[in-house]
């Protein structure tokens, strides 16, 4: 994952103070071009498209000249790895991904055997299964386990959203598990020294965890060496969705993954 020079060295706070401006700071790729010390001052305007303009007059006299400015851009890692301003809040990221925009996704699916239709698959984390239990069970005189609280919700999903598969991500938490076992095993035969069939160092470190990951890369590139290279739990289920499952099935599946927190969505965006 990719991120800026100024991000990079910006210290990393989980206390996030809503605000407007966006602390990052915009690379400058126009430079400031001298003004006459006569020269009237400089306006901004905007045309019907929506484009800003530096409005100028060289002298007395003179027509106005106007240049086009550019629109700083910020990528989606820088944004969301930020914790500067509101839209990184979890409770914008939660409205941008409501389930508003999932139910509006699932009515403009078109209907089985067109060719644009995709697959709806829904995959559940255990930990958001075990906030339903255990919500369910304060307020039920039977408690509820999370395997009978993920059959309610798979077959609620099936019947009244549309969704045609729903799995829990137990099963790609394992398989993560393994593979971890393994990459650690070959980094073990190759000396822990980045050489060999491993290409890691030693000791290795493991998370399924996106903040965590995040904290590393801005703040402690030297212990990127020492961080397992397995996808995460929910990569390797989206990759069982998507490719395995997919060409078993003969069709193209979009998987929509539940988790209790937005860091998931630095994954999702995230290049490497």
């Amino acid at each position: 994952m990719a991120f800026s020079g100024a991000l990079t060295l910006t210290d990393l706070n989980d206390f996030i103070t809503p605000a407007q401006a966006c602390i990052k700071p915009v690379e400058q790729t126009n430079k400031t071009e001298p003004k006459d010390p006569g020269a009237a001052s400089t306006q901004i305007q905007v045309d019907s498209s929506g484009s800003y303009y530096e409005i100028s007059a060289s002298g007395a006299g003179s027509q106005p000249a106007g240049k086009k400015l550019e629109t700083a851009q910020i990528s989606l890692n820088d944004c969301l790895a930020c914790s500067g301003c509101i839209t990184s809040a979890e409770s914008v990221l939660i409205t941008m991904q409501s389930h508003t925009e999932v139910l509006n996704a699932l009515r403009g699916n078109p209907e089985k055997g067109a060719p644009a239709h995709r697959t709806p698959v829904l995959s559940i984390a255990p930990q958001s299964l075990a906030s339903l239990a255990a919500a369910v069970s304060s307020s039920s005189a039977r408690p509820a386990d999370p395997a009978r609280v993920l059959r309610r919700v798979a077959a609620f999903c099936r019947d009244a959203l549309g969704f045609e598969h729903v799995f829990d991500t137990t099963f790609a938490r394992h398989l993560a598990l393994l593979e971890h076992a393994r990459e650690f095993a070959e980094r073990r035969r190759g000396g822990g020294e980045g050489e060999g069939a491993g290409g890691g160092r030693l000791p290795m470190l493991a998370s399924a965890c996106p903040g965590w990951i995040c904290y590393a890369e801005k703040t402690h590139a030297e212990m990127l060496p020492f961080i397992s290279t397995t996808k995460s739990p929910q990569q390797v289920m989206g990759t069982l969705v998507k490719e395995w499952m997919g060409a078993k099935w003969g069709r193209r599946c979009v998987d929509l993954t539940l988790y209790p927190a937005p860091a998931p969505l630095l994954m999702i965006a995230s290049q490497s």
